[in-house]
């Protein structure tokens, strides 16, 4: 055999071997255990006012000593981390990204400080960048664990799975901790792995400092993973949970607002929703809301949220975020300017090729009508396998209109069996198509 044909089996068996190594679950025959929580009490404003004197003392730093490069890093990143906290990216990255250029006129370019622009490149969503950048601090340092987990997002964001996949294994094998837990748990989720997902994220948790907000969102997805397998009760715990060890977490109370309408009691879930925007003004909080409020027949409420939800959106637009796919999606869903949607969608695939960036143009593609082509679009959603119950019932959606009962009725039953309750604006569409294919299937 040709040795170069000898070197690529033995490549390939080695990145199937790594790749089955971070799908593969690690608990056989065990019973995923809830994480431990803890109660910490009020920590969120404490944490900032450390931070606020964290700032203040690397501005100091900076002054004293304005050549020592790796001041300015390190203010830049507190700033980054202020934006994650506050939701205030419009503020805080544009700090980070102008301490990074005055370093850049002290000193040549270092590791940290490419991961830095990597990092606000990610935030903005501008995921090729990131890559990129990504990968040139790993060529200048290979032994931080965090370029590779960096590196992992922007590659799933891509679309490139198998180097995604990579990317996380090497993190792991550096510091298995809860930043490469919770990768893992993504990417086994993505794959369909949801048990397998579900203990790598409490393996997550467990690694995190009680009280601190790495911790606090790793519990928020734990719980979103047991909520989207209509698993309530659990993730009930969790996100009450969270807010015993952080008093007030936006995406806890979010949780909550999502299991109160779940479980029926949506006058609870109104107000959850309503302290989550007030902790953090996100646009899928406003969405959330407007959803109950549609629900409800409280159009006028609905407009409300959802154009609060839009202006935000733009505004995240304004400081340079490239959310197309995330507008897309909103607008497609909510049948809000569904031709939009449609040309937004289509201009995030070209980089975005990830399975939510196929299942968002699926989305656009069915409500402009053009089913055909959505078809073609949902096979990619799914070719990863992810059993998720808002893509499986586009594709029972999208299978009815093509005309494929048989294959609509497979995917309907599959989304009601994942979770019955998975959408205030879907999940009785998807009953009604299915009660049509039992009723003209026995004529």
């Amino acid at each position: 055999m040709n040795k170069k044909i000898v070197s690529l089996v033995l490549l390939l068996a080695v990145i199937t071997t790594t790749i089955t190594l971070i799908l593969q679950r690690q608990d056989e025959g065990q019973s995923t255990q809830m994480p431990g929580l803890g109660s910490q009490g009020t920590i969120s404003s404490s944490e900032f006012l450390n931070a606020e004197k964290a700032v203040e003392h690397y501005r100091e730093l900076i002054r004293k000593h304005p050549d020592d490069v790796n001041n300015y890093v390190q203010l830049a990143q507190l700033y980054l981390q202020q934006g994650r906290l506050t939701g205030n990216n419009a503020e805080y990255l544009p700090k980070a990204a102008a301490l990074l250029d005055a370093a850049l006129e002290h000193s040549a370019e270092t590791s940290e400080i490419v991961i830095t622009k990597a990092t606000i490149a990610a935030t903005l969503h501008h995921f090729r960048e990131a890559k990129e950048l990504a990968s040139k601090a790993i060529a200048m340092n290979p032994h931080t664990a965090f370029y590779y987990g960096l590196l992992c997002d922007a590659n799933v964001e891509l679309g490139n799975y198998d180097e995604a996949v990579r990317a996380c294994d090497k993190m792991v094998s550096i510091r298995p901790d809860l930043r490469s837990y919770s990768r893992v748990s993504y990417l086994r989720e993505l794959h369909g792995d949801i048990d397998g997902a579900i203990h790598a994220m409490t393996m997550a948790a467990e690694a995190g400092v009680t009280g601190q907000e790495n911790r606090a969102w790793v519990l928020y997805n734990l719980g979103m993973l047991f909520l989207n397998q209509n698993k309530v009760d659990s993730a009930e715990y969790i996100f009450k949970g969270i807010l015993q060890e952080r008093n007030g977490y936006a995406h806890a109370l979010r949780g909550l607002a999502k299991v109160q309408g779940m479980k029926g009691r949506y006058k609870e879930s109104i107000e959850y929703y309503k302290q989550a925007i007030a902790a953090l003004n996100e646009p899928a909080f406003h969405e959330g809301l407007g959803e109950v409020y549609q629900y409800l027949g409280n159009f006028s409420e609905m407009r409300t949220c959802y154009d609060n939800a839009e202006e935000l959106y733009h505004e995240e637009q304004e400081m340079g975020e490239n959310n197309s796919l995330e507008m897309a999606e909103f607008f497609a869903s909510h049948n809000r300017n569904v031709e939009e949607a449609l040309t937004l969608a289509q201009k995030a695939i070209m980089e975005r090729k990830s399975v939510h960036g196929y299942y968002v143009l699926a989305l656009a593609l069915f409500k402009n009508g053009k089913h055909d082509e959505a078809w073609t679009s949902i096979q990619q959603a799914m070719k990863l396998g992810t059993k998720d119950a808002s893509m499986l019932y586009l594709a029972g959606a999208i299978a009815d209109k093509v005309g494929n009962a048989e294959q609509s009725k497979h995917f309907l039953t599959r989304a009601l069996t994942v979770n019955p309750n998975f959408s205030f604006l879907y999940a009785a569409d998807a009953k009604q198509i299915l009660e049509k294919h039992k009723t003209f299937g026995s004529l």
